[in-house]
């Protein structure tokens, strides 16, 4: 699996024991990036029963969150609700 350079950073600071709980990434292509982050999880959980095929269908546990700047709401992907960020 080939990662972008940023999952290639993200990769090494696992590597290192310095990665974070959480990340925000800013894409003009969120098709890209989601499929960027599968492969990215594919490769640090690897050791995972079935992972790539949990990937694959979509059926892992996720808490992304889409954050639309322009109108200033995000979407909660597990609740499928739109939020105001200035609430």
């Amino acid at each position: 699996m080939q990662l972008n350079s940023t999952f290639e950073d993200l990769l090494k600071l696992y590597n290192e024991n310095r990665f974070s709980h959480c990340y925000l990434f800013e894409t003009n292509n969120i098709e890209m990036c989601f499929n960027s982050l599968k492969s990215f999880i594919k490769i640090i959980c690897n050791d995972v029963p079935n992972i790539n095929e949990l990937i694959d269908k979509n059926e892992i546990n996720k808490e992304e969150k889409i954050i639309d700047k322009k109108e200033m709401y995000f979407k909660n992907n597990r609740t499928n609700k739109w939020y105001n960020k200035k609430r």
